[in-house]
């Protein structure tokens, strides 16, 4: 939601600065608009193979959802509880109401009696898995600001080799250079406003993300251990509430 109202605000503000220039009217070309936004689409499905691109966007959109830290550590803390007062065989029974993927899977290998080693290892190479989509969904959007400005290069470049073959006289120059520019003016909008802000978006839910695996990887073997809802809890805050819990010992 932040994205879109941040989008907003800066189509506004270049809104603001094409009226102080005159008819913002000159400012639009359908031809351009189409040239660059299809191209770009055209380009990037060129660049990957069939279904690749739509699991990027997918990887892209569950990385930028904001994930609540506070529900992983309470579902971690329950299971600790559950394992200790029940045994480990309950938590299979729990398997459905887990939310977080990695958390689910790790029950299942606890309730399947898997090792410690082995729960370790496979959570370990979903983590990885879910962190080279993240990347690669990063790495999309980076490509597509470049593919933004390339396209509305070359369409400028076209347009003024087109405008000079029409060329009449002087009077024709000005607008036919200014009609040219369009291409790379839309070019570099889509790639600075749109793409590269996502590119960041996905880096910085990317960070955030492994955070929580970690959390999750770390909650899953201290319940498979058996140990207590105190030190589970206390193992997650140094993940996730790490400048908290500096803060709470610097005070001690």
């Amino acid at each position: 939601m932040s994205f879109v109202i941040s989008l907003f605000c800066c189509v506004l503000l270049f809104g603001v600065f094409a009226l102080g220039g005159g008819n913002p009217a000159l400012l639009f070309d359908w031809r351009s608009v189409l040239l660059v936004v299809g191209g770009v689409a055209a380009l990037s499905v060129m660049s990957f193979p069939a279904g690749a691109l739509g699991a990027r966007l997918r990887d892209a959109a569950r990385t930028m959802r904001r994930t609540n830290g506070e529900k992983l550590e309470e579902e971690l803390i329950s299971l600790a509880m559950l394992a200790r007062e029940k045994g480990m065989l309950a938590l299979e029974d729990a398997e459905s109401r887990i939310a977080n993927a990695l958390v689910r899977e790790g029950v299942l290998l606890i309730s399947g009696a898997a090792s410690q080693e082995t729960v370790c290892a496979v959570l370990q190479k979903q983590a990885d898995g879910q962190k080279i989509g993240e990347q690669a969904a990063q790495e999309l959007f980076e490509r597509m600001a470049y593919l933004a400005m390339g396209i509305g290069a070359a369409g400028t470049l076209l347009k003024i080799v087109l405008m000079l073959h029409r060329y009449t006289g002087p009077q024709t120059l000005a607008p036919g250079i200014a009609g040219a520019l369009l291409p790379v003016a839309y070019g570099a909008l889509l790639a600075y406003v749109v793409f590269l802000p996502l590119a960041a978006r996905v880096r910085t839910g990317s960070i955030r993300q492994q955070s929580l695996r970690q959390a999750a990887m770390e909650g899953i073997l201290a319940v498979q251990a058996g140990e207590s809802m105190f030190v589970v809890q206390e193992r997650l805050k140094t993940i996730l509430h790490p400048t908290v819990d500096k803060h709470a010992r610097a005070n001690r």
